[in-house]
């Protein structure tokens, strides 16, 4: 409840004045950080708070747009720095810390709110922040895209709250300057300086023995100053393999905009959206399958995930008894739980994962005329194409194909359907839909296959707003499915 009190204080008070005042030092002060009026904030501090906030979590704040005198930048965001708890004086003269930053993680400053109202800008110590602390980008979680939802540690997926609040343990730990620290002993390529490991397994309480012993393999791994490096797990042979992080991309990261997204469809994008309740469906025909001792679900051992079941999915989405060779796959666990959805290459003899990704069922699609270089494409012309390409998504067909460029103002993925040629153009010039995979109408395209561009609204706007990229349509590849079991 502080934290919306302290947006609220942020977002409407009039601040007179902003005061620099001589830092006093706290414990644990020795590494980089934010010296302010009473305490010290660490990087670690912020680059965990600027993480947790990319995390699909509930009752945790979100982001606010930056108003104020103590930067000269503009639109920035400001987050308060969950991973620090407050001591002594703080507690009883600080509202809140908060640290101000420009997406995906450029760190400006950090400022603390004091309970008179007067922002307090903090002073910078040692060198520079940058919350990426390695070479490897993919090992800064702030810059991604989308919302981390957890970590896929084998057939495990361990979820963020307890990333979280493994993280607020270890930062703890470390500014009590604890002994007993375990340091990590491997190798972590990009990532230099010296590494603390953290047991998942909470060993005063564990949740249960099954548990407690798949979470025993797993670790979080930080710097010497509890900045989060990344989760592991540890393999029979004693190394250490790093766990995927589960990125759904389409998930709504807390920004200081607000939504009201009520429905929501998650699943699988290959070349077709396999939704979860297809998927739902699909597992519990392999449960009642496996009893009659066929082929499917097929047992592999995969050398990153162990022991896991592989159960046919088909582009038509239909729960049928499962074919011998197909194209796509669902990921169980040995307990049949789903892990993800792959696409099989029988040329290369290998598996591609799909990405995860979330629709919104509740977009209204677009309902205008556009202008494509001043000829007119009426809205009947569009909705009935939607209309063929939409009867044709799960087809082996040349159309409708993936879409590839920038954004629409209603949300993809998407999906482009057959070209067609404007009546009385001397030049052949062809225009296209763009539809999601719920079949919304999302923007048209014109051009050639090789040079197309966004069609603009009949008020001459654009949809998504202009843009230079490049603009592709990608063919799907549907084959290699094969004929039904009778």
């Amino acid at each position: 409840m502080r934290y919306f009190l302290a947006f609220a204080v942020i977002l409407y008070a009039k601040l007179p004045q902003v005061v620099s005042v001589a830092p006093t030092p706290t414990a644990r002060d020795d590494g980089p950080g934010f010296t302010c009026q009473y305490e010290f904030i660490s990087d670690a501090e912020v680059k965990n708070s600027l993480l947790i906030s990319k995390m699909k979590l509930r009752k945790v704040p979100s982001p606010i747009q930056y108003e104020g005198p103590l930067h000269e930048y503009r639109e920035h965001l400001a987050y308060p720095v969950l991973a620090h708890e407050k001591s002594g004086a703080a507690q009883i003269n600080v509202l809140d810390y908060f640290v101000v930053y420009k997406d995906p993680g450029h760190v400006v400053g950090v400022f603390e709110l004091t309970r008179l109202n007067k922002r307090i800008s903090c002073r910078r110590r040692n060198n520079p922040l940058h919350t990426q602390s390695s070479s490897d980008p993919t090992l800064s979680l702030v810059h991604t895209s989308g919302a981390i939802v957890g970590f896929q540690c084998g057939v495990h997926l361990i979820d963020v709250q307890l990333i979280k609040e493994k993280l607020l343990f270890a930062l703890g730990r470390i500014r009590k300057r604890e002994d007993a620290l375990t340091p990590f002993t491997g190798t972590i390529p990009g990532s230099k300086g010296s590494h603390l490991m953290w047991s998942m397994v909470d060993k005063e309480h564990p949740s249960s023995t099954e548990e407690s012993e798949a979470l025993g393999a797993c670790y979080l791994l930080t710097d010497e100053f509890g900045s989060f490096v990344q989760v592991s797990f540890r393999l029979l042979n004693g190394e250490y393999y790093r766990c995927a992080v589960k990125i759904d991309s389409n998930a709504l990261i807390p920004t200081s905009r607000t939504t009201n997204r009520k429905n929501l469809q998650g699943g699988f994008l290959c070349d077709i959206f396999f939704d979860d309740g297809y998927l739902s469906s699909s597992r519990q025909l392999a449960q009642t399958r496996n009893q009659r001792q066929l082929k499917y679900p097929l047992r592999q051992r995969w050398k990153k995930m162990g022991e896991v079941l592989l159960w046919p999915i088909v582009p038509s989405k239909k729960v049928h008894a499962p074919a011998h060779t197909v194209r796509y796959y669902l990921v169980m666990s040995e307990k049949y739980e789903i892990l993800k959805v792959v696409k099989f290459f029988k040329s290369k003899n290998h598996f591609k994962d799909c990405p995860r990704v979330t629709i919104d069922m509740t977009q209204d699609p677009e309902n205008c005329d556009f202008i494509c270089r001043d000829a007119r494409v009426s809205i009947a012309n569009l909705n009935e194409m939607v209309r063929v390409a939409c009867g044709n998504i799960l087809e082996n067909v040349n159309y409708p194909k993936i879409y590839q460029g920038p954004a629409f103002d209603v949300s993809g993925p998407y999906l482009v359907s057959r070209p067609e040629v404007f009546i009385g153009n001397m030049f052949g010039l062809k225009y296209r839909a763009v539809i999601t995979h719920d079949c919304k109408l999302a923007g048209v395209l014109c051009g050639t296959r090789n040079s197309l561009e966004k069609c603009l609204r009949d008020d001459r706007s654009t949809p998504g707003g202009p843009s230079n990229d490049l603009i592709f349509e990608l063919s799907r590849d549907l084959n290699h499915v094969a004929r039904f079991e009778t």
